[in-house]
């Protein structure tokens, strides 16, 4: 329904129109339960361009762009994209609210994991390097 949606919507409208917001979101949403990660993530990264085009600085709704786009990054274990995005997030949510706020603690959580994420692979790295010497 989304997808029919959308391409009706684009038949008459940009495909970066803000009114599209509300169709973007539900479409990400469902491709990413769907485990159809590229499909959500160039979606987030529609919504994300809107956003930042249309959306006061301090937006909250545009940090949670950029964490459903880390944790879509992270399911394709694209780790460095995931800590992009993550930070990103994390420097938006604090543009309103305190560093000891629920969700600003959940995100610094999520980018600990990521960093865990980063150290395991640099570490696979150097352990590969050790054994083909």
């Amino acid at each position: 329904c989304s997808q029919e949606a959308l391409q009706l919507y684009c038949a008459i409208l940009p495909d970066d129109d803000e009114s599209l917001l509300s169709v973007y979101n539900r479409l990400s949403r469902a491709y990413y339960k769907l485990k159809r990660y590229p499909e959500a993530i160039a979606i987030y990264e529609k919504v994300l361009k809107i956003e930042l085009r249309t959306l006061p600085d301090d937006a909250k709704t545009i940090a949670t762009t950029y964490i459903n786009l880390s944790t879509a990054h992270l399911s394709l274990h694209h780790i460095d994209e995931a800590r992009v995005n993550a930070d990103r997030g994390l420097a938006q949510l604090l543009k309103t609210l305190p560093a000891d706020d629920q969700e600003v603690v959940q995100v610094e959580t999520l980018i600990e994991a990521i960093k865990a994420a980063q150290n395991a692979v640099r570490n696979q790295h150097r352990q590969r390097r050790r054994t083909n010497n």
